[in-house]
């Protein structure tokens, strides 16, 4: 069976530490983009919840154009934001790897 076609539910998952995907381009791998990520903790409050406020940050396509680093932070703060929300984690800390292929498009490739 093919280990995409398992449903949510199966006991295989449980397994399941990383998924690393990779992406098809003519340039090779595409240009890496390396953001180091740390949570915006309340320096009078550390102990309080985090707000990973990525709705302040910009618009996608004109960070995109613009400020490819401040995208690939925003996209940051979305992945910890989802997880804060649906598993009730704060990441606190992370290093990120986006790649772009030649289209321009900006992927996820890896966190650690």
């Amino acid at each position: 069976m093919n280990t995409f076609q398992r449903r949510r539910n199966d006991p295989f998952w449980k397994t399941v530490s990383c998924v690393q995907t990779n992406i098809k381009s003519k340039t090779g791998c595409g240009k890496p983009y390396i953001i180091k990520f740390y949570a915006p903790l309340n320096p009078d409050d550390p102990e309080s919840e985090v707000e990973f406020d990525y709705k302040n940050v910009g618009e996608d396509a004109d960070l995109m154009k613009r400020d490819i680093h401040l995208y690939c932070l925003k996209q940051c703060f979305k992945i910890c934001y989802y997880i804060q929300k649906v598993y009730f984690w704060e990441i606190l800390k992370m290093r990120a790897e986006f790649m772009r292929d030649e289209n321009g498009t900006i992927w996820f490739y890896f966190a650690n």
